[in-house]
Formats: structure tokens, C-alpha cells, sequence
């Protein structure tokens, strides 16, 4: 309990256990963190969900959408700043979702 003259215990936590063998970089693309709104639109553009860019690289994004569970295997995202791209989701964790840019798929405005 907290109150007056109560005296206040540190408690010491642990370091966390060094990694005896390395970590493996499997991304292609360096990927850089990044807060951008956006928009999953998917159903030949009948639906669409807000969403978030919390990371980006070249030939990917992780995302924060709105319904991570209704969020399509397949989508075109259009960051508001930036070209619409067709993505394909490669998984899915704690409300996050990797994505992979398919290729040329940059598009002029649909």
C-alpha cells in the first residue's frame, strides 16, 4: 500500500539473455519505420478499410488496419502520399500485417 512515509522498493530487473547465435536478416529490402495513413481497398474497390503504415521497404509494408481479421489475402494500398501498390499479405501477428509489393505494381491512380 501506498501512502505517507511508505517507503518505496526498487525492484532490479534482469538483463535480458544474451543471444548465443546470430539473428538472420530475412528481409531482401531494408525496411525503415514510418506512421503514414492509408487505405486497404480490396472487392474490385466495393470495400475499404483505414489503416496505418507502421514500417516500409521497397518490396513490402507492415500495416495496422482497422479489422486486422477482415483484411484480404490480396488489396491495392494507397498511402495518402504516395502511388496506390497491389499487395499480397505474407503474414499476419498482434494486430500487424507484412505485406509484400507484387511486382510493377505501381498504378496510376485506381
Amino acid at each position: 500500500m501506498y501512502g505517507r512515509g511508505a517507503s518505496h522498493r526498487t525492484e532490479e530487473i534482469p538483463a535480458e539473455p544474451k543471444q548465443s547465435f546470430p539473428l538472420i536478416e530475412r528481409r531482401h529490402f531494408p525496411r525503415r519505420r514510418a506512421l503514414l495513413g492509408a487505405r486497404i481497398v480490396f472487392r474490385g474497390g466495393l470495400c475499404s478499410m483505414d489503416c496505418y503504415i507502421v514500417g516500409i521497404s521497397a518490396g513490402g509494408a507492415t500495416l495496422r488496419p482497422d479489422d486486422p481479421f477482415a483484411c484480404p489475402k490480396e488489396f491495392l494500398l494507397k498511402p495518402r502520399l504516395e502511388p496506390p501498390r497491389k499487395c499480397e499479405v505474407v503474414w499476419k501477428q498482434d494486430g500487424l500485417v507484412g505485406v509484400r509489393y507484387e511486382p510493377h505494381s505501381m498504378t496510376t491512380g485506381a
